[in-house]
């Protein structure tokens, strides 16, 4: 149902009109994380996202996730970057650093599918 809706709209879209999950497997869907990983990395927030959380809801897992604002979001779930933001985070600035920490240390996807360190500029408590 998905696939074929994709390619009845055309374009080059790659998810589901209707759930929003990606519809490319294998070494295509490889491709097209990693891509969108240099991207992200390539790609510096301006000043006024300093200090600014935000929920994330990930279309893949369909988990939930506390981020600092950027304009792409890999969820720490399952490593995809079909997230969006989904509002700003209710918390205190302490409370979500708290949670990415957590994140992290909960099983957080990591290129070699292991645990990975808290995220870059934050301090494990």
């Amino acid at each position: 149902h998905c696939y074929e809706a994709v390619f009845r709209l055309g374009g080059a879209n790659y998810k589901c009109p209707v759930c929003r999950r990606l519809v490319l497997f294998g070494p295509d869907r490889a491709l097209y994380e990693e891509r969108l990983e240099e991207l992200r990395g390539s790609l510096a927030p301006p000043p006024e996202y300093r200090g600014v959380f935000v929920d994330c809801a990930c279309h893949e897992c369909g988990g939930a996730f506390v981020a600092r604002r950027h304009y792409l979001y890999r969820c720490p779930g399952c490593g995809s970057h079909n997230a969006t933001e989904r509002g700003l985070f209710g918390g205190t600035a302490a409370d979500a650093r708290r949670a990415i920490t957590l994140q992290a240390r909960s099983g957080a996807f990591t290129r070699t599918g292991r645990p990975g360190p808290p995220p870059a500029g934050l301090q494990a408590e």
